[in-house]
């Protein structure tokens, strides 16, 4: 359904069109346009040249032929020291969308190493449209540690 909505969206072919330039005279002259056409609408493609991955942005409720920010996930800063990230998601993809989103919340303390965070849930607001504000938060601070970093990561089966 994703796909069949994005390719009714107006801005399709053109944004097709911006990101096989895009691609071919940043990355490679020699890519394959035809290649570059299926890319566009993959997983792993940025589309939109926003910096989000189209499942990123598909997972989070964000429009992926288009420059957004309102559900990119943030890291308020809280009184108490304690990382937290907050982000919008849907509260139940598959009965939303017809797909199996899972969203994995990892820490590091280098940047280069991640590993499953150790984080609870501290608050869930609902958004409408199938989607929530959650706010997850490390039990612990890290006042007088070493920095401990967090980011999302979005899979699907």
């Amino acid at each position: 359904a994703w796909l069949e909505n994005r390719k009714k969206d107006p801005r399709y072919s053109s944004l097709k069109q911006k990101f096989v330039n895009r691609m071919t005279s940043k990355v490679s002259p020699l890519l394959n346009t035809e290649s570059l056409n299926l890319q566009f609408d993959s997983n792993q493609a940025d589309s939109d040249g926003d910096g989000y991955s189209n499942l990123f942005e598909r997972a989070l409720g964000m429009d992926s032929l288009g420059y957004d920010r309102k559900a990119v996930p943030s890291m308020p800063i809280r009184q108490d020291n304690r990382p937290s990230i907050s982000f919008i998601r849907y509260s139940n993809p598959l009965q939303s969308t017809d797909e199996a989103f899972t969203y994995h919340i990892e820490q590091s303390y280098n940047l280069r190493t991640w590993t499953p965070a150790e984080v609870f849930l501290m608050s869930k607001i609902d958004q409408g449209g199938g989607l929530e504000r959650v706010t997850y938060v490390s039990p612990t601070s890290d006042e007088g540690k070493k920095v401990k970093f967090l980011r999302l990561k979005i899979s699907t089966p």
